[in-house]
């Protein structure tokens, strides 16, 4: 199954060369604050330089003057919680970084502010329990190995129900069950399966006959 992504250019913060050249190099503090502008004369981006390099609070915008980016560098290195808007000012993404590398919980967000998928990524690569929602409330949950999907997902309906049980093997969906399904009518359709608040199966008791 594909993953869903979104697009979310990262030039704001990774383009400092591209800024600078809205601004004089003898302008330039290369141990201080500085603000960088656009052709038209509107700030660009803005944040501390050591020898040079960005260091600390950056923050970029859009030439309406919204803010589009903010984020921590250490040593020119994306370090923390880099946050990204839209033009309209809602989130779009927030991504978990370390020594320039992402790590962490990877958030990508609907144009209306919502949650679309939260990615677990260690040392650059998808590794753990990753959820992908629909602006409809339905979700689903996806288990990667060394970046590709492994092992049992589930989806789940609008009200915390699963309806699907998923196997995937080396980033291949093998099976989707389908499960705990309702009609137009709300009326269960198919195989009902129940499940513990860990999501562990309930198990029938197995009733012995004794003579």
């Amino acid at each position: 199954m594909k993953t869903l992504k979104k697009i979310v250019s990262i030039v704001a913060f990774l383009a400092f060369g591209f800024t600078c050249l809205a601004q004089k190099p003898e302008e330039v503090n290369p141990n201080g604050f500085n603000k960088f502008y656009f052709s038209n004369g509107k700030l660009s981006s803005e944040g501390n330089l050591v020898n040079g390099k960005p260091d600390g609070l950056w923050k970029a915008y859009f030439e309406s003057g919204v803010l589009k980016s903010e984020g921590n560098r250490v040593n020119g290195k994306l370090d923390g919680i880099w946050t990204f808007y839209n033009e309209d000012g809602k989130i779009s993404a927030a991504y978990s970084y370390s020594d320039g590398i992402k790590n962490g919980s990877q958030k990508e967000f609907f144009a209306n502010g919502m949650l679309q998928a939260d990615e677990p990524v260690l040392n650059g690569i998808k590794q753990g329990l990753a959820k992908y929602y629909s602006e409809t409330g339905l979700f689903i949950k996806v288990n990667y190995d060394k970046g590709v999907e492994n092992g049992i997902g589930r989806a789940f309906a609008e009200d915390g129900r699963i309806i699907s049980l998923l196997i995937y093997k080396n980033g291949y969906l093998v099976k989707d069950e389908k499960i705990n399904r309702t009609d137009k009518f709300n009326f269960k359709q198919g195989v009902w399966k129940e499940f513990y608040p860990d999501q562990k199966r309930k198990q029938k008791p197995i009733i012995k006959m004794i003579n």
